[in-house]
Protein backbone atom coordinates (compact mmCIF):
# COMPACT_ATOMS: atom_id res chain seq x y z
CA UNK A 1 0.00 0.00 0.00
CA UNK A 2 1.45 3.64 -0.66
CA UNK A 3 1.62 5.98 2.19
CA UNK A 4 0.05 9.02 1.87
CA UNK A 5 3.12 10.89 2.91
CA UNK A 6 5.49 13.51 1.37
CA UNK A 7 9.29 13.78 0.59
CA UNK A 8 10.85 16.98 2.39
CA UNK A 9 10.74 18.53 -1.34
CA UNK A 10 7.12 18.03 -1.41
CA UNK A 11 6.82 15.22 -3.69
CA UNK A 12 4.87 11.91 -3.50
CA UNK A 13 6.31 8.63 -2.45
CA UNK A 14 7.56 6.34 -4.17
CA UNK A 15 4.64 4.25 -5.17
CA UNK A 16 2.78 7.50 -6.00
CA UNK A 17 5.48 8.53 -8.26
CA UNK A 18 5.55 5.26 -10.07
CA UNK A 19 1.69 4.98 -10.52
CA UNK A 20 2.13 8.65 -12.13
CA UNK A 21 4.96 7.71 -14.28
CA UNK A 22 2.98 4.87 -15.59
CA UNK A 23 0.18 6.89 -16.28
CA UNK A 24 2.84 8.93 -18.20
CA UNK A 25 4.29 5.88 -20.09
CA UNK A 26 0.44 4.76 -20.82
CA UNK A 27 -0.33 7.68 -22.59
CA UNK A 28 3.40 7.90 -24.35
CA UNK A 29 2.44 4.51 -25.27
CA UNK A 30 -0.70 5.62 -27.18
CA UNK A 31 0.74 8.67 -28.82
CA UNK A 32 3.04 6.28 -30.22
CA UNK A 33 0.69 3.56 -31.40
CA UNK A 34 -0.67 6.69 -33.44
CA UNK A 35 2.46 7.33 -35.07
CA UNK A 36 3.60 8.60 -37.90
CA UNK A 37 -0.58 9.08 -38.61
CA UNK A 38 -1.05 11.47 -35.48
CA UNK A 39 2.15 13.99 -36.45
CA UNK A 40 0.41 13.88 -40.21
CA UNK A 41 -2.75 14.69 -38.87
CA UNK A 42 -1.40 17.48 -36.96
CA UNK A 43 0.48 18.89 -40.30
CA UNK A 44 -3.25 19.06 -41.99
CA UNK A 45 -4.60 21.59 -39.23
CA UNK A 46 -6.02 18.91 -37.21
CA UNK A 47 -5.48 18.50 -33.74
CA UNK A 48 -2.48 15.79 -32.62
CA UNK A 49 -4.16 14.56 -29.48
CA UNK A 50 -7.03 12.88 -31.37
CA UNK A 51 -7.28 9.39 -31.55
CA UNK A 52 -6.32 7.90 -34.66
CA UNK A 53 -5.77 4.41 -33.77
CA UNK A 54 -9.57 4.16 -32.05
CA UNK A 55 -10.82 5.85 -35.45
CA UNK A 56 -9.92 3.22 -37.55
CA UNK A 57 -11.20 0.22 -35.31
CA UNK A 58 -14.45 1.98 -35.20
CA UNK A 59 -14.18 2.60 -39.25
CA UNK A 60 -13.64 -0.98 -39.75
CA UNK A 61 -16.10 -2.23 -37.27
CA UNK A 62 -18.63 -0.28 -38.95
CA UNK A 63 -18.18 -1.67 -41.72
CA UNK A 64 -17.13 1.61 -43.48
CA UNK A 65 -14.30 -0.65 -45.68
CA UNK A 66 -17.29 -2.28 -47.54
CA UNK A 67 -17.49 1.17 -49.63
CA UNK A 68 -14.21 3.18 -48.46
CA UNK A 69 -10.48 2.06 -48.76
CA UNK A 70 -7.41 4.17 -48.38
CA UNK A 71 -6.11 5.28 -51.28
CA UNK A 72 -8.62 3.51 -54.18
CA UNK A 73 -12.14 4.84 -55.25
CA UNK A 74 -14.52 2.06 -55.19
CA UNK A 75 -17.96 2.23 -54.08
CA UNK A 76 -17.25 5.26 -52.18
CA UNK A 77 -14.39 7.85 -52.65
CA UNK A 78 -11.19 6.88 -51.42
CA UNK A 79 -10.86 8.01 -47.96
CA UNK A 80 -7.47 10.55 -49.44
CA UNK A 81 -9.73 12.30 -51.49
CA UNK A 82 -12.04 12.58 -48.29
CA UNK A 83 -9.07 13.88 -45.85
CA UNK A 84 -8.09 16.27 -48.74
CA UNK A 85 -11.82 17.87 -48.93
CA UNK A 86 -11.86 18.05 -45.15
CA UNK A 87 -8.17 19.00 -44.37
CA UNK A 88 -9.03 21.81 -41.52
CA UNK A 89 -12.91 21.36 -41.53
CA UNK A 90 -12.63 18.53 -38.69
CA UNK A 91 -16.07 20.32 -37.62
CA UNK A 92 -17.50 19.83 -41.31
CA UNK A 93 -16.90 16.03 -41.47
CA UNK A 94 -18.14 14.86 -38.41
CA UNK A 95 -21.88 17.07 -39.45
CA UNK A 96 -21.56 15.13 -42.24
CA UNK A 97 -21.36 12.12 -40.24
CA UNK A 98 -24.07 12.89 -38.41
CA UNK A 99 -26.13 13.40 -41.01
CA UNK A 100 -26.15 17.33 -40.88
CA UNK A 101 -23.96 18.11 -43.83
CA UNK A 102 -24.01 18.04 -47.32
CA UNK A 103 -21.45 15.40 -49.51
CA UNK A 104 -18.59 17.32 -50.81
CA UNK A 105 -16.49 14.96 -52.31
CA UNK A 106 -18.50 13.40 -54.64
CA UNK A 107 -21.93 14.31 -54.56
CA UNK A 108 -23.31 11.56 -57.16
CA UNK A 109 -22.42 8.68 -54.84
CA UNK A 110 -24.52 10.17 -51.52
CA UNK A 111 -27.24 7.96 -52.53
CA UNK A 112 -25.96 4.83 -51.67
CA UNK A 113 -23.64 7.01 -48.18
CA UNK A 114 -26.88 8.19 -47.22
CA UNK A 115 -28.74 4.45 -45.81
CA UNK A 116 -25.33 3.60 -44.22
CA UNK A 117 -25.34 7.01 -42.23
CA UNK A 118 -27.38 5.49 -39.72
CA UNK A 119 -24.20 3.83 -38.44
CA UNK A 120 -22.50 6.94 -37.73
CA UNK A 121 -25.60 8.96 -36.23
CA UNK A 122 -25.63 6.99 -34.00
CA UNK A 123 -21.96 7.01 -32.62
CA UNK A 124 -21.29 9.31 -29.66
CA UNK A 125 -19.61 12.53 -29.96
CA UNK A 126 -15.71 11.10 -29.27
CA UNK A 127 -16.46 7.95 -31.41
CA UNK A 128 -17.11 10.67 -34.35
CA UNK A 129 -14.59 12.41 -33.73
CA UNK A 130 -11.82 9.65 -33.42
CA UNK A 131 -13.66 8.40 -36.58
CA UNK A 132 -12.90 12.16 -38.26
CA UNK A 133 -9.23 12.02 -36.65
CA UNK A 134 -8.69 8.45 -38.48
CA UNK A 135 -10.29 9.58 -41.97
CA UNK A 136 -8.61 13.02 -41.82
CA UNK A 137 -4.88 11.05 -41.07
CA UNK A 138 -4.91 9.56 -44.45
CA UNK A 139 -2.98 11.80 -47.40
Amino acid sequence: MNEETTNEEGQGTEGEQAGEEGNQTAGEEGNQEGGEKAGEEAKGGESAGGDVKKGQQLFTANGCTACHQEKADTVGPALAKIAQAYTGKKEDLIKFLKGEGKAIVDPAKFSMMEPNLAKTKGLADGDLSALADYILSIK
